[in-house]
């Protein structure tokens, strides 16, 4: 009887589970690819450049998709169980929620240690990985030209604007350019001409300019120089001139080494321990949501398909908006990293009483 009661929730739970899976993710992914579209297809981007350019963007947005998921496809099959009346037959049986749990206990951990890897491996890979390869692809579009009156953006921190172009966008006039890819220096630079020196496939690109100025501006803005150029020639290496790896591309071993480094400011120790909690607390918030969707469902079976969503969905940006804020205060030294485990403990205490409810009184008939 138990090995039954295992399938059937499993057998319910996993459509709405995969659905959500599945769906979020290919939203999330389509509103990352469409501010990259224009300069993937202008720099002749291949298909299977461009499934390359997916398989690395998909681990970052699993982190958000997994808990959500894992929560709404638990939800809505309790729902449904609970609508239809197959929840009280279960009980009439017998079988109580203790008996239930631990089905649904088990796919939580099967969303943890996804969510886990996710986050410890997968997305700092990912991270680092796609940051070279987009580098790359904007650099091969930039070879081709740059459009006329459009600020580009081809990595963080660079800003390219043309006021006319001639020649493909290879030929410019009235160029500006800001470079803030070092913390410790910025350029901003003005140029009446300019042309585009592209070397094989795009690996090297130059731009030649003619007849203006360099502000060079220190990370403190306490110290400017100004330079005026006849001729002035700025490599375009987007790829091998990214700054240095972030806290998203850096695994937890990593992230205690630089927040235990000697001489840091306490803000940088702040920004890397909350990254490390924040790595270690979602995973965990995983499980912790995905068990408080099941009586979620059993108490609100009546509440129908839009309403369970809205509960799901709900319920989730409740944590996810706790995770931000704890996140934001523990960044400024506000309260230790560790609060990000707040949002853990809030909805577990939370689930540990409606699952005790249960337990007392059963499912609530509508």
């Amino acid at each position: 009887m138990f090995s039954l009661l295992n399938q059937l929730i499993w057998r319910e739970i996993s459509v709405p589970l995969l659905f959500s899976l599945f769906t979020l993710t290919a939203l999330l992914l389509l509103g990352r690819l469409i501010p990259l579209l224009e300069p993937l297809l202008g720099s002749g981007i291949t298909l299977g450049e461009f499934g390359r350019l997916i398989v690395l963007i998909v681990p970052t947005l699993l982190l958000v998709v997994v808990p959500v998921s894992c929560m709404m496809g638990i939800l809505l099959a309790f729902m449904r169980l609970s609508r239809d009346g197959e929840m009280l037959a279960l009980f009439a049986c017998g079988i109580g929620p203790r008996q239930m749990a631990m089905p649904v206990a088990i796919v939580c951990l099967a969303a943890w240690g996804l969510s886990l890897a996710t986050s410890t491996r997968w997305l700092p890979e990912s991270k680092a990985k796609s940051k070279v390869f987009i580098a790359e692809v904007m650099q091969k579009a930039l070879a081709k030209g740059i459009p006329e009156q459009v600020f580009l953006t081809p990595v963080d921190g660079l800003t390219i604007y043309c006021n006319k172009t001639s020649r493909g966008g290879k030929r410019l006039k009235g160029v500006y350019i800001k470079d803030s890819r070092r913390q410790e220096l910025s350029y901003q630079i003005l140029a009446r001409r300019g042309d585009i020196v592209a070397g094989p496939r795009g690996r090297q690109v130059v731009l030649k300019l003619r007849d203006g100025t360099l502000t060079r501006i220190g990370g403190d803005f306490t110290r400017m120089d100004l330079l005026r150029f006849d001729s002035y020639m700025l490599h375009l290496d987007l790829a091998l001139h990214e700054p240095g790896r972030g806290r998203g591309e850096m695994g937890l071993g990593e992230l205690l080494k630089q927040a235990r480094a000697p001489g840091n400011s306490n803000s940088r120790t702040w920004r890397y321990l909350t990254e490390f909690h924040k790595r270690l607390a979602i995973p965990v918030g995983t499980f912790v949501l995905g068990m408080l969707a099941a009586p979620l469902g059993i108490l609100f079976g009546r509440a129908g398909l839009s309403g369970g969503v809205a509960i799901g969905l709900g319920t989730f940006l409740a944590y996810y908006l706790l995770i931000i804020f704890g996140g934001n205060l523990a960044e400024s030294g506000v309260v230790p990293a560790t609060a990000l485990w707040f949002p853990n403990l809030l909805f577990g205490i939370m689930a540990l009483w409606l699952w005790r409810l249960l337990s007392r009184r059963g499912p609530i008939q509508g």
